[in-house]
């Protein structure tokens, strides 16, 4: 029933429902690493002076771990204001996270498939992927992982059709 319920609470509603418009979690980690088989899809560590993803330690300053600069954003990025990976996919780590189609369970990659595993059946939250503006390097690699069952301002999903 959607009588009484605010915008926003049908909105989230609709896309928690919708997972064939967001990409699997094995295929988000697929096109982040984009051939790879680093940390980041630039490499291991911090990318130096290159731009590479609107991150949170861009904004902090260098006595809290950050670089002590700013990237010229304070939250989020128009797209492709930061190199692409090797396919050419931009923000696949930092801008927005991505909200994937997955279910987060705590311990369901202990014992999943090595193979595309699909996440569990059910679950009250969805993986979130890439990190975001607000996350911090080591937390954004591209085998990192987090969840949440809301939307929030620096969260997003990314739309992908199978390419035949």
């Amino acid at each position: 029933m959607l009588a009484g319920r605010s915008r926003m609470e049908r909105r989230q509603s609709y896309l928690l429902t919708r997972s064939h418009i967001r990409l699997y979690l094995w295929r988000f980690e697929y096109a982040t690493r984009a051939g790879t088989k680093t940390k980041y899809w630039w490499g291991e560590g911090a990318p130096g002076t290159r731009r590479v993803a609107n991150l949170a330690e861009d904004k902090l300053p260098a006595y809290m771990g950050g670089k002590g600069h700013t990237d010229g954003h304070n939250r989020t990025a128009p797209v492709g204001s930061f190199e692409p990976n090797q396919w050419g996919l931009h923000d696949m780590i930092g801008n927005v996270a991505e909200w994937t189609a997955d279910w987060y369970g705590q311990v369901y990659y202990q014992n999943s498939p090595d193979h595309n595993p699909q996440g569990p059946s059910l679950g009250q939250y969805r993986v979130i992927r890439g990190g975001s503006w607000m996350t911090h390097i080591k937390q954004a690699s591209s085998a990192s992982r987090g969840h949440s069952g809301k939307i929030r301002a620096a969260i997003g999903f990314r739309c992908a059709q199978d390419v035949r």
